[in-house]
């Protein structure tokens, strides 16, 4: 029976083995007389009592109570004793996170580097999981004062700065990292304090890591990188982490993400402002900006399409070459091609929900709010030549007020559709409001089928009007 934290067991090694612990039979089975049987008996009994004496001890140890080890210790028993689980004291009061523990049997005289496999007291507060992280702090500063080695291996080659990585806060890895100098240390896989961080998601730790210049593009033994690791599990802000250069992590910012369907069809589509709009993120990414990602934070997509140069100088990007390179990008966007696919209706011919039929139409409104903007960005650049003569020929002056009657009736036939489909919701809210005062409200299976027929259809309504609607749109921005 093994008393380690954590489901620390050491099975794999044939020196404490719990058969072996409890099985006190010789061997060779030869006839003993009465009074070996007896000495046999008693020393079994003896060692159970020492068995038990040292589970009280290392109960205390994770515990707190100093007193119970002083008893044993005033036995004369020597501090560093392995206990028959393989654990010394030091190791349970680490593992428990228990700062005054580790400090009295320092006193005593515990050795902060004796381990069992090379797990040292050290990696047992850094894989510990117990304790704030003042407590973990405490108890590292314990040990490395008491001359503990930051950069010791066990048998998988695994260091503390690994565990911590795995299991700690960001405050315990820069605290270790003090001590640390081969950040770049690989287990017995071939894996760095890294892939600890990115395999338990822990994007602060990544960051920090590389503040340390550690390596991103490493690979383990099974040729995985870190991306890798973070791609297999969605692990998305990591994997914008490790798309950044080390210098200019600090100034990464995290994406939001529309946790509900309100956010979704939010005219102001990003509510954080510790948080960049994801769209606003790709279109930075492929113009190789960036780096300004955090002065974009709380921004929406639409506000960040009319953006000016005159903006962004007051934003904060002071290089000229990149103001010009990013006005350039926005010129390639708003007069790219409009594909209707980007709309993503639903496959009627395939099961969906409510939800999904929601998120089509957020969709939508996206879209429409991006044609805004471009027409806007348009606006601001055509005013922005502080009436210099555009000097058309008559046949372009026909095409142009062509386009423009056409554009109108649009416009009106559009807000004329969404006016009746404004009627309609108010018309069914009316007939399916209940003035009725009643005690009890039962389901009504019937009324939320209905219900959910007509949010469908509502849907598919306003669809189609869009899509019927944007063809000379896409015509007038090619």
């Amino acid at each position: 029976m093994a008393f380690r934290p954590a489901g620390m067991s050491d099975s794999s090694s044939d020196e404490f083995i719990d058969n072996e612990i409890v099985n006190f039979a010789p061997s060779n089975k030869k006839k003993i007389d009465n009074n070996n049987c007896n000495e046999y008996y008693k020393e079994v009994q003896d060692q159970n009592e020492e068995q038990d004496r040292q589970f009280h001890v290392l109960t205390a140890c994770m515990t707190g109570h100093i007193t119970i080890i002083d008893d044993y210790i005033n036995l004369g028993r020597d501090v560093n004793i392995f206990f028959y689980t393989g654990w010394t004291m030091l190791l349970y009061a680490s593992s428990a996170m228990m700062p005054e523990v580790i400090k009295h049997l320092l006193k005593l005289g515990a050795d902060p580097n004796i381990h069992k496999d090379g797990y040292t007291p050290l990696m047992a507060v850094c894989d510990s999981t117990k304790g704030t992280t003042e407590q973990c702090l405490q108890c590292i500063t314990l040990l490395l004062e008491a001359k503990a080695n930051p950069e010791a291996t066990n048998k998988d080659r695994k260091v503390p700065l690994m565990y911590a990585c795995k299991s700690r806060e960001p405050e315990v890895v820069i605290e270790l990292l003090k001590y640390v100098k081969n950040v770049e240390a690989t287990d017995s896989d071939g894996r760095t304090a890294i892939f600890y961080a990115v395999a338990s998601n822990k994007p602060e730790i990544v960051k920090i890591l590389m503040k340390r210049k550690v390596s991103t593009t490493v690979v383990d033994r099974y040729n995985l990188s870190p991306s890798d690791i973070a791609l297999a599990k969605n692990f998305d802000e990591i994997l914008e982490i490790l798309r950044f250069e080390h210098e200019d992590i600090d100034d990464f910012c995290p994406v939001f993400k529309v946790l509900k369907w309100q956010d979704a069809l939010s005219n102001t589509n990003n509510s954080n402002i510790d948080c960049i709009d994801d769209d606003i993120a790709n279109i930075l990414y492929a113009l190789g900006l960036d780096k300004y990602r955090r002065k974009f934070t709380g921004m929406n997509l639409r506000t960040f399409l009319q953006l000016t140069e005159d903006d962004l100088i007051q934003l904060g990007m002071d290089i000229e070459f990149h103001r010009k390179q990013f006005i350039a990008g926005l010129f390639r966007f708003h007069s790219a091609k409009w594909k209707p696919k980007s709309i993503k209706i639903i496959d009627k011919s395939k099961s969906f929900m409510i939800f999904d039929g929601v998120m089509s139409l957020a969709n939508i409104a996206r879209q429409i709010r991006i044609i805004g903007s471009s027409f806007q960005f348009i606006t601001n650049n055509l005013m922005k030549s502080n009436g210099n003569k555009i000097i058309f020929d008559n046949n372009e002056k026909d095409v142009i007020k062509k386009d423009l009657k056409e554009t109108e009736t649009i416009l009106a036939s559009l807000k004329k559709d969404f006016q009746r489909m404004l009627n309609f919701a108010q018309t069914i809210e009316k007939d399916n409001r209940d003035i009725s005062t009643t005690a009890y409200i039962s389901p009504n299976e019937s009324k939320k089928k209905k219900t959910q027929w007509i949010i469908i259809i509502s849907i598919t309504l306003m669809t189609g009007m869009f899509l019927s609607k944007t063809a000379y749109v896409q015509k007038l921005l090619n």
